[in-house]
């Protein structure tokens, strides 16, 4: 099957269209569901990984913050070769309610993310139609 540039544009183009408001959408359900609240590092925990090309040992941050079932202490997921802030630190956390165990700093959360890409890969989309239909007439 042979495309024509303006189909192969048309296609790539409104594949983006597709896309685009999907993560706009997963972006804005996650910024509903998650709450800010105060927390503070109380502590790290080193893991160490290994894999064919040796080990690597990162040290998680140990959150502490209040919820409706009391204080809690969640270990985070994502690990530092070396800790950028001390223990006792306050920091601004994500909480999803539905998952407690999944707090992030409101910093690294990825909701924004999922916002920009979104909206980038919507506007590249509608710009590929635009080009490609205006092409098309030219031509």
């Amino acid at each position: 099957m042979n495309l024509s540039p303006f189909e192969m544009s048309l296609l790539v183009g409104g594949g983006f269209v597709l896309v685009g408001p999907l993560f706009l959408g997963i972006g804005i359900g996650q910024a509903r569901r998650l709450i800010r609240i105060p927390g503070r590092i109380v502590g790290y925990e080193k893991r160490t990984q290994t894999d064919n090309t040796g080990s690597i040992t990162r040290e998680h941050p140990i959150y502490e913050f209040a919820d409706s079932k009391g204080t809690r202490q969640v270990t985070s997921a994502a690990g530092f070769i070396r800790p950028y802030l001390k223990v006792g630190t306050p920091i601004e956390l994500h909480y999803d309610p539905k998952n407690p165990d999944a707090v992030q700093p409101a910093a690294f959360t990825n909701w924004g993310c999922f916002l920009l890409m979104g909206l980038l890969v919507t506007v590249v989309g509608l710009l590929v139609l635009s080009i490609a239909l205006l092409a098309d007439n030219w031509a």
